[in-house]
């Protein structure tokens, strides 16, 4: 499966809170709203395969010095693929150009956090 990674936009925004609100729903992850992820869009990234939007993920400052990794989500059908450590790549690359270098999350599936090098 080709895929990539971006920024996200504007467009993305109804399509992430979707894909955020399925997880929520089955208490897999905090639900997030459109004011929510508008004001804190350019701390995302999505993944898009085949044109298609599959996944995303983010960051929200938790300390001066340190980022949550927020709201990684990946469409059933696209996961192990490599979609989601690559979404969290993307996230903390972002963070470390902005001069962070401490990362954590709070999840319910450590497991895909730990591949990432998260303890």
């Amino acid at each position: 499966m080709s895929f990539y990674i971006r920024s996200a936009a504007i467009k993305d925004v109804e399509k992430m809170r979707q894909l955020i609100s399925f997880y929520a729903a089955k208490n897999l992850m905090l639900p997030r709203d459109r004011g929510y992820l508008h004001k804190l869009l350019a701390n995302y990234s999505v993944a898009i395969a085949n044109g298609e939007f599959v996944g995303t993920c983010g960051f929200q400052l938790w300390q001066p010095d340190s980022l949550e990794v927020v709201s990684l989500a990946v469409k059933p059908k696209f996961q192990h693929q490599g979609m989601g450590t690559a979404l969290i790549q993307s996230v903390i690359n972002k963070g470390v150009s902005l001069g962070f270098n401490y990362f954590f999350t709070l999840t319910l599936v450590p497991e895909l956090f730990e591949k990432s090098g998260f303890k």
